[in-house]
This record gives structure tokens, sequence and C-alpha cells, in this order.
């Protein structure tokens, strides 16, 4: 997907002691941001958001004679959707 030049989207994980809250998400993004690719001014952050992943796996991929397969078996994260 081609966006506007000079604007990139980085995508990272976070731990669950980094802060997302309203207050000092924008910090942490900064913080991720210049660890990737430091820059002696701050970013620019035109657009910003947090999600959890979620893994969810089949318990069972056999039963009989029915089997889960492929994108039956498990729900993707969304990183992988994402163009």
């Amino acid at each position: 997907m081609e966006g506007p030049p000079g604007v990139y989207r980085l995508v990272v994980p976070v731990s669950l002691e980094e802060a997302l809250d309203e207050d000092h998400i924008l910090e942490t993004c900064q913080r991720k941001f210049q660890r990737f690719h430091p820059n002696p001014q701050p970013y620019e952050i035109v657009l910003y958001d947090s999600y959890v992943v979620h893994q969810r796996v089949a318990a069972t991929f056999r039963k009989g004679r029915i089997i889960v397969v492929g994108d039956a078996a498990h729900l993707n994260s969304p990183i992988g959707a994402m163009a």
C-alpha cells in the first residue's frame, strides 16, 4: 500500500510494563521510533494505535472424518493482515 511520501508505518511490540495510557503513549511511540531509527528531531506521529494480540488455536485438529486446517485452525493477529 502506498502512502504519502515521507510517511511510514512502524509496528512494534510493547511489553506489559510500557505505558500505553493516553498521557504516555506518544512518549512510548517516540522512544520506539528513536530506537528503530535514531533521529535528532522528534518524529511527527500522524496516527497511533495499540491492540492486544490474541492467539487462538483449535484444541484438536481432527475428530473422526473432520480435519481443521489452514485458516480454520487458527485466528490471525491483526498485524498479519496489514498491507
